[in-house]
């Protein structure tokens, strides 16, 4: 008798059972989670947002400006030197000190001799280059007519010494003429050909010397009659001119009396006439300097006025250290008061061509540096940084450029949104 399992096929059963069912559990667990993640999908992308009323901006270009501001008095103006422009002899004083004289009024007669005889000097120094000058023209003009006629007889000579050399070798096949013959009509046409481009070499060189001197010639005139016209303008101002209305203050010299260029004549003041008086902020005072021009308010109305003066001094005042700056009007409007108060702005930085958008509500939707892009009929998030604030306007530092497009509105609604979709007709575009 065979020995044998006495239970045979059973634990298989049981195996492939186990089996059977471990495969159903997975296949139960896939479909209970990707039912709900399907449905769960399907409904999440039912509800993307929809920006159906919106104000969006284009990116553009302008100039941005800072300015800084303060506080002025108006104070008495500065005294006017008025100086000789030439060296010279006061011929005539027309007034005393304390008279008051309109704008424009002769107040002195200047005599110059030496300006004179420079004038002299320049007119006859004009006169010999003009003369030079065409000299020289007349000069090229015929050398190029008699250059051009030789050349042209040259030309004519070489060639019918070319015809006679075609009939000296017609000869020479003939047995007519010796080699020495043909040799001396070869030799003979070398030498005039050399002898056109040497002329023609002359001729060019000579021309391009006349034309170099004639350059040269017409600068030396150009040179010399600015030089006149400096003169001619300090021969035209040497009557002593009022440049204000006003009251004659000093007289510094008189009648027949020399005096030096440069050298102050006469010292006026105008009665209406006021500088302003700030005190600037120390922190401030290195973003100014002499003569820059700013825009001050003054009795209803704006002027321009420039800085004449700051103090190398710091002072102490309630609010912190300042300097004294001092700034004249280019205009004085009516009914000004001495001691009246100003407002002065200064203009310290000017950048063109700088890309900005308008101020809206995307600025204030919390502290966030991206905009919504808009890109067709969606709006993207998109990173962005901001700079200087002008106005109505925000500098654009990185992210956008010239041309695009974003939403300015509130971003609060959807600003968790990597993109929306948005209604074309809904926008309404600020500037």
């Amino acid at each position: 008798m065979k020995d044998g399992p006495i239970i045979k096929e059973k634990p298989k059963k049981k195996k492939n059972l186990q089996f059977k069912m471990i495969i159903f559990l997975l296949i139960t667990v896939i479909i209970f989670v990707a039912v709900p993640f399907y449905f769960i999908s399907s409904a999440l992308k039912q509800e993307d947002y929809i920006l159906r009323s919106y104000r969006y901006a284009e990116v553009g270009t302008r100039t941005f400006i800072r300015n800084i501001s303060s506080t002025g008095v108006i104070k008495p103006g500065d005294i006017i030197n008025i100086n000789s422009i030439v060296n010279g002899e006061i011929q005539e004083l027309k007034y005393r000190t304390g008279d008051y004289v309109e704008k424009g009024e002769i107040l002195a007669y200047l005599h110059a001799p030496e300006l004179e005889v420079e004038i002299e000097d320049i007119v006859k120094k004009i006169e010999e280059l003009e003369f030079d000058l065409n000299e020289l023209e007349i000069t090229q003009r015929l050398n190029q007519q008699s250059d051009r006629l030789t050349l042209e007889i040259l030309e004519k000579e070489v060639n019918e010494v070319q015809q006679e050399l075609i009939f000296q070798e017609e000869l020479y096949e003939l047995g007519m003429i010796s080699p020495k013959e043909l040799n001396e009509s070869r030799n003979n046409i070398k030498r005039d050909q050399v002898e056109l481009e040497i002329k023609r070499e002359q001729f060019q060189l000579a021309h391009q010397r006349t034309s170099r001197n004639i350059k040269l010639t017409k600068n030396d005139l150009e040179n010399v009659k600015k030089e006149y016209k400096l003169l001619k303008e300090k021969k035209d101002s040497l009557n002593v001119v009022a440049p204000i209305s006003g009251t004659i203050l000093r007289i510094n010299v008189s009648n027949n009396s020399q005096v030096q260029q440069n050298t102050t004549i006469i010292e006026m003041v105008a009665p209406d006439s006021f500088i302003v008086h700030i005190n600037m902020a120390e922190s401030n005072v290195d973003l100014i300097s002499q003569n820059q021009k700013a825009n001050i308010r003054v009795g209803g109305n704006t002027v321009i006025g420039r800085i004449i003066f700051i103090s190398p001094e710091i002072k102490s005042s309630g609010d912190g250290p300042v300097i004294e700056v001092e700034l004249a009007l280019d205009y004085i409007p009516e009914n000004l008061r001495v001691n009246a108060t100003t407002s002065v702005v200064f203009e310290v930085q000017r950048r063109d061509n700088i890309p900005y958008l308008p101020r809206d509500d995307y600025l204030t939707s919390g502290e966030y540096s991206f905009v919504y892009l808009i890109t067709d009929q969606k709006a993207v998030r998109s990173d962005a940084s901001f700079g200087q604030h002008d106005g109505g306007f925000v500098e654009v530092l990185s992210g956008l450029k010239p041309g695009d497009e974003i939403i300015t509105g509130s971003y609060e609604e959807f600003k968790e949104q990597r993109e929306i979709n948005i209604i074309s007709d809904g926008g309404r575009k600020i500037n």
